[in-house]
């Protein structure tokens, strides 16, 4: 399975290139969870709103550069994939509840 599929360009040296980043396989699974604060549904619909920080997938705790890392489709021993599966744990958090 694919988990997580992320796609799009950047800049290099005046040039458009493309990345790929395809995250599959048991191994490169991720389990995040979103603390939530106490609240109760009386009937009334709720919207919970969660932030993305697509960004903390190239940080912490490894720093993936781009231009240097642009492709990965999860093979089997895949140091990419498993970095940024890594990366993706802490990357979901609560923004609202309405």
């Amino acid at each position: 399975f694919i988990f997580s599929s992320v796609q799009g360009n950047y800049r290099d040296k005046n040039q458009t290139k493309v990345f790929s980043y395809h995250i599959g396989m048991d191994q490169n699974l991720v389990r995040s969870s979103v603390i939530f604060p106490d609240f109760h549904i009386t009937g009334n619909a709720r919207v919970v709103q969660i932030k993305v920080d697509w960004l903390e997938m190239l940080h912490d705790p490894y720093t993936i550069k781009i231009a240097n890392q642009d492709v990965t489709h999860s093979t089997s021993g895949d140091t990419l994939a498993n970095q940024l599966s890594v990366n993706m744990s802490d990357m979901f958090s609560l923004l609202s509840v309405k």
